[in-house]
Order: C-alpha cells, then sequence, then structure tokens
C-alpha cells in the first residue's frame, strides 16, 4: 500500500500477540498513525532526510499484546506518502494455552 492522501487507511484483522509493520521511509514521505483494537500509538514519521531512503525497514513493532484476535490499522496523517509492504505476526504459547491441551 503507497499513499499520499490525508487521512487514507489500510486496516486488517489477524490473531497473534505481536506485530511488525514493515515499509519504506524515504524523503518525501510523511507521518502515520497505528491503532491496533482501541489503543492509539503516537504518531510516526516516515521520512529520512538522506539519500534514496530504507526499504522493508520497520514502521512498527510490538509484542506486547494479549494472545487473540486484533485489527490494527495505518493510517496517513500528512499528505505526503506512507508505504506499507508487508506484516509479520507473532504467535507465542502462553501459560493457558498450554494448560487447555494437556
Amino acid at each position: 500500500m503507497v499513499t499520499n492522501v490525508t487521512n487514507a487507511r489500510a486496516s486488517f484483522a489477524f490473531y497473534g500477540n505481536g506485530l511488525q509493520l514493515f515499509g519504506a521511509k524515504r524523503p518525501y514521505h510523511g507521518y502515520y498513525q497505528i491503532s491496533i483494537d482501541s489503543n492509539v500509538y503516537p504518531k510516526v514519521n516516515g521520512s529520512v532526510a538522506y539519500g534514496n531512503g530504507t526499504f522493508q525497514t520497520p514502521l512498527f513493532s510490538t509484542a506486547a499484546l494479549e494472545s487473540g484476535y486484533h485489527t490494527v490499522t495505518i493510517t496517513n496523517v500528512d499528505v505526503l506518502n506512507v508505504d506499507l509492504d508487508f506484516v509479520s505476526v507473532g504467535f507465542g504459547v502462553c501459560a493457558d494455552d498450554v494448560s487447555s491441551r494437556v
């Protein structure tokens, strides 16, 4: 996903306890904001001031989610580009999962 439309957003649901979003950070990229379920994280600057930028770089990461279903949204809060390439979802085993299978 690449957009330069203010307030454009992409959302998806996943099952897990961690999440990483990857994309590009380039000189003409702007601010974006991540929300997971009802938790809205501070906006992040996706711009870099040097060269052609960085590609497939982490845009956001958390390993602090409860294991379960979640909905993540990335929102462009600027008139500049936001670039989302791919995601990685973490699946940890918690004590409740282990005891329910014994």
